[in-house]
C-alpha cells in the first residue's frame, strides 16, 4: 500500500511541477519548448524586410506614413522600426530607394555599416567598388558610390571621415541628390 501512496504522490508532484515521470521513480526536469527567434529585418540589396526594390508599397499599412504629396510621381513614405525611421522613396507607388539619416540608433546595412561608420570601414567592405565623388553641399564631405548589382546601388555621404547619411536603391534614383525635388 505504501508503494501506491508514494507512486501517487510522485505522479501528483509530476503533474503539478511540470516534471516528467521516469520509470525509475525519479523526477526529471523538462526544458521549456524552444521559442522562435524572429530576425530583425535587414537593409540591403533587396530592400528592407518585406519592402523590396521595384515592387509596389502598400501605403495603407499601419507602419507606413506618407510624407506629403507626390512630385512628378515621386513621393516619400516614412517607416518606423526599432532602429529608427527609414524614408522610402516611391516612384509611381514602387520602392525606388531607402534613405537612412542620422540618429544614434540608425538602421545598419546587412554588412554592419551605418551612420558613424568610417571611410576606412567602407573601403574595407567594398574596396575599389566604393568610388569617391564630391559632396554637393559639404565642401569637406565626400560621397562613396557603390554598385551592388545590375539594378541596385548605394551612396554613403561622409563628412570628417564618418558616414552622415546613406541611401540604397535603384541606380538612377540612388544618385538623385535632391530626393524627389
Amino acid at each position: 500500500m505504501k508503494f501506491f501512496v508514494i507512486l501517487g504522490a510522485a505522479l501528483s508532484l509530476n503533474f503539478l511541477s511540470g516534471c516528467t515521470f521516469t520509470p525509475v521513480m525519479g523526477l526529471k526536469e523538462t526544458s521549456p519548448p524552444p521559442t522562435a527567434v524572429v530576425a530583425a529585418p535587414q537593409l540591403g540589396e533587396a530592400g528592407f524586410g518585406d519592402f523590396h526594390f521595384d515592387e509596389p508599397v502598400d501605403t495603407s499599412r499601419a507602419d507606413v506614413e506618407m510624407m506629403g504629396e507626390p512630385v512628378y510621381a515621386c513621393a516619400y513614405a516614412r517607416v518606423n522600426n526599432e532602429s529608427g525611421p527609414l524614408m522610402l522613396m516611391l516612384i509611381d507607388g514602387r520602392l525606388a530607394r531607402i534613405d537612412v539619416d542620422g540618429g544614434a540608433r540608425a538602421q545598419a546595412l546587412d554588412n554592419g555599416l551605418t551612420i558613424g561608420s568610417t571611410v576606412a570601414e567602407i573601403k574595407a567592405v567594398y574596396g575599389a567598388r566604393a568610388v569617391a565623388t564630391p559632396n554637393k553641399y559639404d565642401e569637406q564631405g565626400t560621397n562613396y558610390e557603390v554598385s551592388l548589382s545590375d539594378t541596385v546601388g548605394l551612396v554613403f555621404e561622409t563628412s570628417d571621415d564618418k558616414v552622415t547619411t546613406f541611401r540604397v536603391g535603384r541606380h538612377e534614383e540612388v544618385l538623385w541628390v535632391e530626393g524627389c525635388s
